[in-house]
């Protein structure tokens, strides 16, 4: 009797362990361990075509498809258990953009008399300011 009194306690505690262990593993598992484990490359592969995708617009900022690529990467991020760490409880955080921009017409460029072109002659930053200074010819960049 005490010696099936035994196994049966060691039996029950072998399972009560192995149940506990497994328990604490699953419990242990971050998200980006749980999406590794869940993700195909195949996935990964049409995730990446849909972000590289021309109905992306080159995803420029700010810009529609920089748009629908943050909120399909939130998507997923979420299905995926991640939590949310920016403003308002989501994924994004706003941030104040400035976007200069040069106007052609007022670039301007004269070298010895002659009005330089831009885009085609000169580029410029969107800088404004006036400069007298001679124009040194670096080259074609090879």
């Amino acid at each position: 009797m005490k010696k099936n009194l035994l196994a049966l306690f060691l039996l029950f505690t072998f399972i009560f362990q192995s149940s506990a262990s497994a328990q604490t593993a699953t419990k242990a598992k971050s998200p980006a361990r749980n999406a590794s484990d869940t993700i195909t490359a195949a996935q990964l592969k049409d995730y990446l075509y849909f972000v590289a995708s021309d109905e992306m617009e080159g995803r420029n900022t700010p810009s529609r498809g920089l748009d629908i690529t943050a909120k399909f990467m939130a998507t997923l991020l979420s299905r995926w258990g991640f939590k949310p760490a920016g403003d308002d409880g989501t994924f994004f955080q706003k941030i104040a953009l400035v976007r200069n921009q040069v106007d052609p017409e007022k670039a301007q460029v004269e070298l010895n008399g002659q009005k330089l072109t831009y885009g085609t002659d000169f580029l410029a930053d969107a800088n404004s300011g006036a400069v007298n200074a001679p124009l040194v010819f670096a080259g074609n960049g090879w």
